[in-house]
C-alpha cells in the first residue's frame, strides 16, 4: 500500500501554507501602514486586498460549514467568533480595496465637497 503523504504532495502543502501565510502577512501591512499603503500601486493593493477578501470568506464558510456539521458546545463559540472575525476583516479588505480603486482624486473631490461648518 502507497502511503498517502508523497515527498512531492508535502512540498506542495508547504508551498501553499507559506504563499497563503505571506499573503496574509502582506495584506495586514496594507491595512495596518499607510506607508505601506503609499509605496504599493493602486493597482496591486486592490487586487491584493481583493484576493484576501476571497480567502477570509472562504475560512468563514469553512467555520460556518464545522459550526453547522458540530454538536452545539464551545466549539460552536468558536466557529461563530471565526465567521466574526472573519467577516470583519473582508469587510476591512473591500473597504481599503475600494478605496483604492478610486484614488486621490476621489478623496480629494470628496473633502472639497464637505459640509460647512456652523458658526
Amino acid at each position: 500500500m502507497k502511503p498517502l503523504i508523497t515527498p512531492s504532495s508535502a512540498l506542495l502543502y508547504r508551498a501553499l501554507i507559506i504563499t497563503a501565510v505571506l499573503g496574509m502577512v502582506g495584506g495586514a501591512a496594507l491595512l495596518g501602514s499607510a506607508r505601506a499603503r503609499a509605496r504599493t500601486p493602486r493597482g496591486i493593493r486592490a487586487g491584493w486586498l481583493a484576493l484576501l477578501a476571497l480567502g477570509e470568506v472562504a475560512i468563514a464558510v469553512a467555520f460556518a460549514g464545522s459550526v453547522i456539521a458540530g454538536s452545539p458546545g464551545p466549539d460552536t463559540v468558536i466557529g461563530a467568533l471565526g465567521i466574526l472575525a472573519s467577516g470583519c476583516v473582508a469587510s476591512s479588505c473591500l473597504s481599503v480595496a475600494g478605496s483604492a480603486m478610486r484614488g486621490p482624486r476621489f478623496r480629494s473631490q470628496l473633502a472639497n465637497t464637505a459640509l460647512p461648518r456652523a458658526a
